[in-house]
Parts: C-alpha cells; sequence; structure tokens
C-alpha cells in the first residue's frame, strides 16, 4: 500500500487531449517544432530516437533508429544544429532499442542494440558496437557475450548493479517465441570492462517482458534499481546490495498495467517522485522517503504511450512530456506537456505533435546548451510509412526590452554621449558601487541626454542613485517635440536618499513627441551620484 500523505489528489483534465495537430501561432510559452531549423526533419518509419554525445566534443548529438528496412541516421551536433555524419556504418537490421554506454570505461561512448527475432522463429545476435580510438565502431557482442540469440529484445538499459565502476546492462525482452524457446528478460553483469556474464534471478530475469524499463537509484544506497513495465503489470524491483532484485510493487499499490515509469525528483523536496503513464492518465506520486509515495495528482490523456523529464523552459524544474500514439491508424492524438511551475504544481498543455503516424518513443536533449532541455519525438512506432520525426522546444523567452540610453551606467569610462550643463556632470568611481563608474553632480547644475522617442508609447525610466549629504537632487524627464522645445508633463523622479536606491517611472509620451530629455539635476548643498540609467518600451 501506498503510505498515507496529507495531500489532496488533484485531477486535472487536459482540454482538447483528442485534437490530432493544433494549428496556427504559437502561444508565449508553448512548445515549437523546430526540426527544420536545426536540420533533423524527415518522414519516416523509426523505433525511437537517443541522444548522447558519441564524438565527445561536448555537444550531444542524435541517433535515429529508422526501422529494419533503413540504416540508421546519426547526426553530429555542430554548435546547436545537426549534420548527418556518413562515417559510420552500423547496417541494416531489426534493431528496436539502442543506447549509449561504456562498458570498457575508456571515455568513448560504445553502443548496445537490442533486436528482434522475426516474431520468435529466428535466432539473431544483439550488438554491441565498441568505439575505437580513431571514432570507427566494431561490433563485439560476442566476445562480450552479450548476443542474447534467442530474446525478442524490446528494451536496454544500462545500470550500476553492483557499484564496481563497470557498467551493466538490463534487456528487456517481449514474449513468447513461436517456436516456444523461452524469451526472458536478461540481466548482464560487466567483469572489469573486458565481457558480460549473465546472472539468473528469480522473479526478476523471467518472461514478463520490459518494455520500456527504467534505471534509478530509489533509495540512494549508490545501487540502480529498475522500474519496468512488463507484458501485463508494471514492476517496480529494490536491488539488494548488487546481489538480486526483490519486487516492491505489491507492497507499493502498483501493480497495473503501465506504458512508462520513471522517478525524479519534481516537487524539489529532495525525494523521488514516481511518474506513471497508463494508456489514459499520467499518475504523479509524491516521494515521501525511500520505497513510500503518497497520493497521486492525475492528468488525464488519449492514448498516452512514453514519458520523460526535462526542463523544458530552463527555470530550474522539471517539465514532463508525455507521447500520444494510435496504432488503430486513424489520426495520432495530440502529446501532453506538463509544465512545472514549482514544488510540482502541473499546468497540462496541449502540444501541436504531428496528427500522422503513430506517436511514438521520446528522448530529451539541449542541444544549444542553453540551460532549456529539447524534445525528440518519433511519430512512428516502426509501422507503415511512419511520421515526422519532430523538436520541441519552449518558445523563446521574452527578451527584456533594450535600454535606449546609451552608456546609461557610464561604464565605458567616459562622458560622451551625456551632456554636461556648464562642466557640473563628471564621471568618478565609487567604491560604494564596487569601484564601477558612477555620474556625479558635485554642485548646483546637472546634465543630460536626449532619447529619440515615439509619440504616443509608454516607457519605463529606471536609475540608481544616492546623495552624499541629505539635500534634494533627483532624475528626471521632459518630453520634447520636432523643434526641440519641451512639452509640458515631464517631471522628476523621487528624491535621492543616502544609500544607493532605484528610481522607477512609467510614462506614457504626447501625441507630438519625438524625444525624451533624461536628466540628472543637483541643489546645492551636497553631491549626487547616479548609475544604471535605462529607458525602455515594450
Amino acid at each position: 500500500m501506498l503510505t498515507a500523505k496529507n495531500f489532496e489528489t488533484r485531477v486535472f483534465w487536459a482540454a482538447l487531449i483528442s485534437l490530432g495537430s493544433v494549428g496556427g501561432d504559437a502561444a508565449a510559452g508553448a512548445l515549437v517544432d523546430t526540426a527544420a531549423e536545426i536540420g533533423i526533419a524527415e518522414t519516416t518509419p523509426a523505433y525511437h530516437m537517443t541522444a548522447a554525445d558519441y564524438d565527445g566534443d561536448g555537444w550531444p548529438d542524435i541517433l535515429v533508429n529508422r526501422r529494419w528496412t533503413l540504416p540508421f541516421r546519426l547526426y553530429r551536433n555542430v554548435g546547436g544544429s545537426f549534420v548527418e555524419d556518413t562515417r559510420i556504418d552500423f547496417g541494416i537490421r531489426d534493431r528496436l532499442d539502442c543506447q549509449w554506454g561504456d562498458p570498457n570505461v575508456d571515455g568513448r561512448l560504445d553502443l548496445y542494440c537490442g533486436r528482434g527475432a522475426s516474431h520468435g522463429t529466428a535466432t539473431k545476435a544483439n550488438q554491441l558496437w565498441i568505439q575505437q580510438p580513431d571514432g570507427s565502431f566494431q561490433d563485439q557482442a560476442a566476445a562480450w557475450n552479450v548476443t542474447d540469440p534467442h530474446g525478442r529484445s524490446r528494451s536496454v538499459v544500462w545500470l550500476n548493479f553492483n557499484g564496481d565502476g563497470f557498467p551493466d546492462l538490463f534487456v528487456g525482452n517481449h514474449f513468447p517465441r513461436q517456436d516456444g524457446i523461452p524469451s526472458p528478460n536478461r540481466l548482464f553483469v560487466n567483469q572489469a570492462g573486458s565481457r558480460f556474464s549473465e546472472l539468473v534471478i528469480p522473479g526478476f530475469t523471467e518472461e514478463i517482458g520490459g518494455a520500456p524499463a527504467f534505471a534509478v537509484d530509489m533509495d540512494a544506497d549508490g545501487l540502480d534499481d529498475l522500474l519496468v513495465c512488463g507484458a501485463s503489470t508494471l514492476y517496480a524491483f529494490r536491488n539488494t546490495g548488487g546481489t538480486g532484485f526483490v519486487d516492491m510493487t505489491t507492497a507499493l499499490g502498483l501493480r497495473y498495467y503501465a506504458r512508462s515509469a520513471i522517478a525524479a525528483d519534481v516537487d524539489q523536496d529532495g525525494q523521488l517522485d514516481l511518474v506513471v503513464t497508463i494508456p489514459r492518465e499520467v499518475r504523479i506520486y509524491p516521494g515521501q522517503g525511500p520505497w513510500s509515495f503518497g497520493e497521486p495528482q492525475r492528468f488525464a490523456g488519449q492514448n498516452l504511450f512514453d514519458t520523460v523529464t526535462a526542463d523544458v523552459d530552463g527555470d530550474g524544474d522539471l517539465d514532463i512530456y508525455v507521447s500520444s500514439t494510435n496504432p488503430s491508424g486513424s489520426a495520432n492524438p495530440a502529446d501532453l506537456l506538463l509544465r512545472n511551475g514549482g514544488s510540482g504544481v502541473f499546468t497540462p498543455e496541449v502540444v501541436a505533435s504531428s496528427s500522422q503516424g503513430s506517436g511514438g518513443r521520446v528522448a530529451v536533449i539541449d542541444h544549444d546548451l542553453d540551460g532549456r532541455a529539447g524534445i525528440l519525438l518519433v511519430n512512428s512506432r516502426g509501422v507503415g510509412d511512419g511520421g515526422p520525426l519532430q523538436f520541441f522546444q519552449d518558445s523563446p523567452p521574452v527578451q527584456p526590452s533594450t535600454n535606449l540610453i546609451p552608456n546609461g551606467d557610464f561604464e565605458t569610462g567616459r562622458l560622451t554621449p551625456w551632456v554636461s550643463w556648464r562642466g557640473a556632470l563628471q564621471i568618478v568611481r565609487d567604491e560604494t558601487r564596487g569601484g564601477s563608474w558612477v555620474g556625479t553632480v558635485r554642485v548646483r547644475g546637472g546634465g543630460g541626454q536626449v532619447i529619440a522617442a515615439n509619440a504616443n508609447t509608454r516607457y519605463t525610466l529606471r536609475v540608481s542613485g544616492r546623495v552624499d549629504l541629505s539635500h534634494w537632487a533627483a532624475a528626471g524627464y521632459q518630453f520634447q517635440d520636432a523643434s526641440g522645445k519641451p512639452i509640458a508633463a515631464g517631471r522628476n523622479l523621487a528624491p535621492f536618499g543616502t544609500s544607493y536606491a532605484e528610481q522607477t517611472v512609467s510614462f506614457e509620451t504626447p501625441p507630438n513627441t519625438t524625444s525624451i530629455l533624461v536628466q540628472i539635476w543637483n541643489m546645492a548643498g551636497g553631491s549626487v551620484y547616479v548609475d544604471d540609467f535605462s529607458l525602455t518600451a515594450p
């Protein structure tokens, strides 16, 4: 049973989930398909994509597994866009999942691919492509003892099973085979980076299915546990000290069919949360400690399939992306984004995913290293003519308005283009501002500069300032017409105090305004210091 938590279950029914494709311009904060812009757009049958920096240049690359009749697309990242790497030939095989890992711990990524077995009528060999020092790849699955000739492979997971520093391998297999030969899941334990040995664990390496599977250290003991989506039910396997696994599913109340199960700290409380996707619902179980979860939030959808967590908007918390699928051949349903507003409070958004094909696997990549993750999506599950590859990014954040005042912070070390009236306005270094340049007026008088402006437009003026003695000094503005004459309704900001403080005022220009005079004025009796002038328009 799930342990209780004083947590009200909230059910959100996402409107328009049944729509296949959303037209029109994307709203602010919506995900936008930029596959064409980054160079990966095509319509193709494909089982999945995976992202990793296979060439070690610091930029994540993309591998597209285009079914058994087409070769891989291996896209190399060149500064945030992609070009196909045609130097590497992996051949054409029925590979249903491939994942990058480093089993020999040489710092070069290798690729393990699980293959089908002609619906369980043939023997085959999975592939382990070991990267060579020159960047080429050699299939060494037989030498590493990971061919699994009778397994109907569906998922591949690299994991830390025993904590020895050498990545181990889980292969989730479909079953049964038509010839009656067993097709159980497999656990291959790495033998010091030279080969693998198979470990048989009752209740774990059996014919239960495993597509997909997810490795996570659920109890923070340094060893990976596994969430496995079996043929008929979800399994939650706890690692028992690197010697085996114990099934926690019934104790957690999770024994039901699931298409995806992942774990991440989505509410930022330091505990791993559980995200489970079933065909018509996403369930987010809040973590309450190792292997302990509260009642779930629930979000509805249509024919939901694969799930990932990713910070799509760069705000520091994890959002949840869920693909939808439709193997029946009718219009593909729209995907779902659960945007995290902080602390695990989610807002559902319909994603303009393609109505063509049949939505499938999802991968995450920050292709341009800007801190905002993008979503890779195949709209095909390896059947039919396929669908378009899509790459969803959050629409660009609203950029701060451009400061219309040149040298508003005086950091050029010169006064230009400020105009000093009778030499009153000067620049000095002010230790109070950390040694930066500031403008100062130490006598009665001031200075300013004229900024071109539009009529009937709203502007915001900001400036930081202080006085050394308590007396009157302030910044201000004045509207001017085409002849340079002042127009009524200009004003000063509130007088400055003896500590730096920002003064702000917003205003709308009169109909005949062509420019704004931004100014600083000091009365006798002390000095004024000003910095960080800005004038912005929406």
